[in-house]
């Protein structure tokens, strides 16, 4: 009879139950899925960009940290990214923490137009208190939940927020006693951060110093320095890049070997402006240390002209054309070179050719971007 029993009952149907709809409405569930590559925030620097890979940017609500020896292009990246912000987005916010106040220095009004930065969409905090913490977590959020437009969050430098113990210390001596304090007060940074960017799309960019390299088998890697960064702080982060600025020939000349040089009339006895006159430009190179979304070790170059930004970009996109592989610009026999149909006799007629053709620019970009897998121009079986 049990036997029977148990036939009977396993004929009548079972209810079905939607787990997924029931798990869908617990709290914290993904139920959109959004491709973060194709939103990302790019700076005027091509090479720069593509260093990212995918989609050749900064994927909005994630982080970039910008790490290198003091004076070496993590200012100008950042304000860079700002300004293309700015221009591409006609309604976007960006905010800075300037832990090192220097915000009135560095970025005065004219400096503001050199890279394009809405005064008006811009605003900067002179501030160093872990305070920070609830001006992101408390401040900006409820800003955010009014419909304030904010995409950028930018904090120069994470090195000069002070730690929870050391503000609270009565004198300077106590404060220099608090072993752990930093990194624990920027751990809880980042993990607000992490979580303000991640709700509301917004973009972070950290710039971070550097220290000299304790351990022996990374400086036999050649590493004499280290981002000086706690593991909170760099297990939250998605891409590390190492910015520095080019202290050799090379970097202080263009492509066609023009040095970066204006005779100002104003000469310092023993100088070497003496010989060459002032320096109006140098090139700075930065490379993605790692990456949790990306290629790592890829290397970009670009030019800093003081008044003006970053500039000739013709010739990254030259560099960028001539070493991809397969080729997209090709170099031939008798110094010709070749887009597509069109051919050039001689690297200065070429340049010159980019220069002044942003179709041609362009053109060159697009090709790579469509061997770049993740890219939203990819094209599968190019690469």
């Amino acid at each position: 009879m049990s036997n029977i029993k148990e036939k009977v009952d396993s004929s009548k149907p079972e209810k079905v139950v939607n787990w997924k709809a029931q798990l869908s409405k617990l709290e914290g569930a993904v139920t959109e899925r959004r491709l973060i590559h194709n939103d990302v925030l790019q700076s005027r620097s091509p090479s720069l960009n593509a260093c990212f890979g995918n989609g050749w940017g900064l994927p909005y609500g994630y982080s970039l940290l910008l790490g290198g020896k003091p004076k070496g292009g993590k200012s100008t990246i950042t304000n860079d990214m700002i300004g293309v912000l700015h221009q591409v987005d006609s309604k976007a916010f960006a905010i800075k923490v300037d832990t090192e106040f220097r915000e009135e220095a560095q970025n005065s009004g004219n400096d503001l137009k050199k890279w394009g930065i809405d005064e008006e969409r811009y605003m900067s905090y002179e501030r160093a208190d872990p305070d920070i913490i609830d001006f992101i977590d408390k401040d900006l959020t409820a800003l955010m939940e009014k419909g304030c437009p904010i995409r950028l969050l930018a904090l120069d430098s994470i090195n000069g927020i002070e730690g929870f113990r050391t503000e609270s210390a009565e004198s300077a001596r106590k404060a220099n006693n608090q072993m752990g304090d930093n990194a624990k007060t920027q751990q809880l940074l980042m993990s607000k951060l992490m979580h303000f960017c991640r709700k509301y799309k917004v973009a972070a960019i950290i710039s971070a110093h550097v220290g000299a390299e304790m351990d022996e088998y990374e400086k036999m890697r050649g590493n004499d320095t280290r981002i000086k960064t706690s593991f909170g702080v760099n297990h939250r982060i998605e891409y590390w890049m190492y910015v520095e600025k080019l202290l050799t020939k090379a970097g202080k000349q263009d492509l066609l070997e023009q040095p970066f040089y204006r005779n100002t009339g104003v000469h310092m006895i023993g100088s070497a402006a003496d010989k060459e006159g002032d320096l109006f430009a140098h090139k700075i190179r930065v490379k993605m240390k790692n990456s949790s979304f990306g290629p790592v070790d890829r290397v970009g170059e670009f030019t800093y002209k003081y008044d003006e930004g970053i500039w000739n970009t013709h010739e990254e996109v030259f560099t960028m054309g001539l070493n991809h592989q397969p080729q997209i610009i090709l170099s031939g026999g008798g110094g010709n070179y070749s887009i597509s149909e069109k051919t050039w006799r001689g690297k200065p007629l070429i340049l010159e050719a980019l220069k002044n053709d942003n179709a041609l620019r362009e053109y060159v970009l697009s090709e790579i971007q469509k061997r770049e897998p993740g890219h939203p121009r990819y094209i599968p079986g190019t690469c």
